[in-house]
């Protein structure tokens, strides 16, 4: 089935922070019914954040979701990882 998209939301990529519950999970699942894929942060609600991932997966659309983790994030923007450019990257924390 083929995403609708209107010119005010073409296909693009949305940054959620805390995607897994409340305004954010909200925020999550609106912009995939819109047909925007997502990527979204978390902190410890995995099984949360699996759930949205496939309620919009069910929409239409594609999300990533991103464990918030200090070494997690300290690595990528290490400079040892300065060369990765546009990369889809899953960082689960052992989730997947």
């Amino acid at each position: 089935m083929p995403i609708e998209t209107d010119e005010k939301t073409p296909r693009k990529i949305a940054i959620v922070t805390g995607g897994s519950r409340g305004i954010g999970r909200n925020t999550v699942e609106s912009l995939a019914k819109r047909g925007v894929n997502t990527i979204f942060t978390y902190h410890a609600q995995g099984r949360d954040a699996e759930t949205v991932v496939a309620a919009v997966k069910d929409a239409g659309a594609q999300a990533v979701a991103l464990r918030l983790d200090a070494d997690n994030i300290s690595s990528l923007l290490s400079e040892d990882n300065g060369w990765i450019d546009a990369e889809r990257i899953e960082v689960t924390g052992g989730y997947a």
